[in-house]
């Protein structure tokens, strides 16, 4: 009985440290070229997108996810740039997974995709959704974005 309650316990160890060991990434230059300034967990200082260069930040955060895969600014950041390309079925595969890692700016840009339909059907039900758990966590965005869309 000890040894079962002993590895349950080094199982649930290891779960919770692992999330928290992805999340870690060091600044990449991903992080450089494709932070968001209102994005409270960058790493850099961030960039507006019209100073986004997507050529040398999706080359940059492919690099930096092939480390990280589980890194939910990073694939945030992905998701910037190949969004300012017109790629938004890209876009919106790196803005799930970060929404999937419960990240908030991730969640506010997938519902920006719901609420213009880019890339995915439009629908507002889940835009409202992932915007209000996005301003749940004080991501100040999401909670204008919320504001507007009701």
């Amino acid at each position: 009985m000890l040894r079962t309650g002993t590895a349950v316990c080094a199982i649930a160890i290891l779960l919770n440290i692992t999330p928290a060991l992805a999340q870690n990434a060091p600044l990449t230059d991903c992080d450089t070229l494709a932070a968001h300034p209102n994005d409270p967990n960058r790493k850099a200082p961030g960039l507006l997108p019209n100073k986004i260069n997507p050529s040398l930040a999706i080359p940059a955060c492919e690099k930096a996810l092939g480390q990280y895969p589980n890194d939910a600014p990073l694939n945030f950041q992905f998701g910037r740039a190949y969004d300012l390309t017109g790629n938004s079925p890209l876009a919106l595969r790196q803005y799930q997974k970060a929404a999937d890692l419960d990240y908030a700016p991730g969640q506010n840009n997938l519902a920006s995709l719901y609420v213009t339909g880019r890339g995915v059907g439009k629908d507002d039900s889940k835009a409202v959704a992932l915007f209000r758990k996005a301003a749940a966590k004080g991501f100040a965005p999401a909670q204008s974005n919320l504001g507007t869309i009701y």
